[in-house]
């Protein structure tokens, strides 16, 4: 899907804005307990606030806690901002700004922490312009219900609209690839000569002739710190 994706949407100009949205989190309050016997609470927090153990603070839901991730915002960014710089031609780039149009938190924060210690607290409303050096802006936001389409990245062309997710990819172009299929080689030019592998596999055979994988450190430095 990235690489039919990103084929499509780099054969045509793209207007100033792409869009893309993240799931939304709901509030909730939890009880503190006594860590597992098998887990150092304090090594664990490192050098974030000393609070008491909620297990929801670690494991799989940390991502919900400003002093250890971001939320939505970094989860699943993460995932979806990828596809959207590849996409645009910006995946060795950063974004020339990036301007918070709005945000809602679960929690109330005084001068920039959050006052309560039981809840999630990372945004679960938001909106961000990404302004890139070629002009595109990428909204990055956690509804997109105006728009039609649900969690994924929304291209916006002058050609028409391409959506693109983990599960499906639709849109004018790809109906059109019955017909007008991409060259035979495309996928394999996109891949770096390599043949379709799953990231680790991708990643070893490079390691063995020292070629550039597919996911490779450079673009993804750039893709998490926007």
């Amino acid at each position: 899907m990235k690489e039919i994706n990103k084929r499509l949407l780099r054969s045509e100009k793209l207007p100033s804005y792409d869009i893309l949205i993240m799931r939304k989190l709901t509030r909730r309050h939890f009880l503190s307990a006594a860590p597992p016997a098998n887990l150092n609470w304090n090594m664990c927090l490192g050098q974030a606030p000393k609070v008491n153990y909620i297990a929801k603070r670690c494991h799989g839901e940390f991502r919900w806690w400003y002093e250890y991730s971001g939320g939505k915002l970094t989860d699943w960014g993460a995932h979806h901002v990828d596809i959207a710089q590849w996409g645009i031609g910006m995946e060795v780039s950063r974004p020339q700004s990036i301007e918070l149009i709005e945000a809602t938190h679960p929690v109330p924060f005084e001068k920039g922490y959050p006052t309560v210690t039981d809840s999630y607290n990372t945004a679960t409303d938001f909106k961000i312009r990404a302004t890139f050096a070629n002009g595109v802006e990428v909204i990055i936001r956690n509804n997109a219900k105006d728009e039609g389409f649900d969690s994924g990245v929304m291209f916006i062309g002058e050609k028409g609209r391409y959506f693109v997710n983990r599960g499906k990819i639709t849109g004018a172009a790809v109906d059109e690839l019955e017909t007008n299929p991409l060259p035979e080689n495309a996928i394999l030019e996109l891949r770096r000569g390599k043949e379709k592998q799953r990231h680790m596999a991708n990643f070893i055979a490079c390691v063995k002739d020292r070629s550039l994988p597919i996911s490779d450190v450079h673009s993804h430095h750039r893709i998490l710190t926007t």
